[in-house]
């Protein structure tokens, strides 16, 4: 999408592949997921004309900001449903949750490719589902790497292992990695601004 000038954003075809890409697991559940991402987001953009949505080289529509977020997160949302078996809900239900979510600041977690391989680490040391504390994910690490990770920084991946869906924390300092499969789709976190 486009900066937001005038209120207004630029959304094309290919701004909701990448949406779809972002905020969808790959997989083959997408199966009827996907067509109900792009049904929803066609409603709320209103390129419910099938001609206008299959032209040559896709389309183009510029939104009001706010109707650009609601369709977005409305379109995620019919997806999430239809994955979790809930496609038979009520159109008025997505529309009033997309309403309540587009207000927030929602964004796909980006992990780096450390993060990523202590989550292996610890899947393969058969710690998925185990709480540990950062110590214990620490001592799971090679020898060779543990001299170059503190404990406070293995707390930090862990909690953006949990922002990433993939694990889940439980107090102070205890942690549980999801198991392959598992992982939270969205995750909704709320928290209050310092300002």
């Amino acid at each position: 999408m486009s900066e937001a000038h005038d209120e207004l954003v630029t959304l094309d075809f290919e701004d909701a592949e990448g949406i779809w890409n972002a905020f969808t697991p790959p997989g083959p559940e997408d199966i009827l997921a996907r067509p109900a991402f792009e049904r929803e987001l066609r409603f709320f953009i209103g390129l419910e004309d099938e001609g206008l949505y299959f032209r040559p080289g896709g389309w183009t529509i510029d939104l009001p900001v706010t109707v650009a977020r609601v369709a977005i997160v409305a379109a995620v949302l019919a997806a999430g449903f239809q994955l979790a078996g809930l496609e038979d809900l009520d159109r008025e239900v997505i529309i009033a949750t997309a309403g309540l979510i587009a207000g927030m600041d929602l964004r796909p977690v980006r992990l780096a490719r450390r993060d990523r391989q202590l989550a292996d680490r610890l899947d393969q040391a058969g710690l998925a589902g185990v709480p540990l504390s950062a110590a214990q994910a620490r001592r799971a690490l090679p020898k060779a790497r543990r001299r170059d990770v503190t404990p406070d920084e293995m707390a930090e991946v862990l909690e953006r292992l949990v922002a990433a869906g993939l694990a889940d924390r439980h107090g102070h300092d205890e942690w549980t990695l999801r198991a392959k499969g598992s992982e939270a789709w969205i995750r909704l976190r709320l928290s209050r601004d310092s300002a």
